[in-house]
């Protein structure tokens, strides 16, 4: 079972300390950029919402 989905609070934390301390071959990036995606397609919609086009 991969780390992200055991403990996805201290998952976070870690990556968030990795970019921080410039450790970049540490971080998990398939899984940021899974994160990342996602809150894209959160906000989207609120996005789109409140813009008139």
């Amino acid at each position: 079972m991969h780390r992200y989905e055991v403990d996805v609070i201290k998952w976070a934390n870690e990556q968030e300390e990795y970019i921080r301390s410039g450790r970049f071959d540490l971080q998990d990036l398939e899984y940021i950029a899974d994160e990342i995606e996602d809150v894209g397609k959160i906000e989207q919609p609120e996005f789109e919402s409140r813009v008139a086009i």
